[in-house]
């Protein structure tokens, strides 16, 4: 399952122009992959991965979900 979440800024009277994507998705080894990626609206953007073996909280092994990985991010 994957999620993702495209978010784009445009303010022409100050040129500019901006897109913000996050994806969460699941790895190979059932550990989550968090994507960002950012740049100029129609450019290639700079692309950052960060691997996490879970999660939740410490003490709560139930498996997360990707509303669970974006509520944990966005803390």
């Amino acid at each position: 399952m994957t999620t993702a979440i495209d978010l784009e800024h445009r303010e022409s009277a100050h040129n500019r122009l901006r897109f913000y994507r996050i994806t969460v998705t699941r790895a190979l080894f059932n550990d989550w992959t968090v994507i960002r990626e950012s740049s100029r609206i129609g450019y290639p953007g700079m692309v950052h991965r960060r691997r996490f073996q879970n999660l939740r909280p410490k003490g709560n092994n139930a498996g997360a979900t990707c509303s669970d990985v974006i509520l944990v991010l966005s803390q």
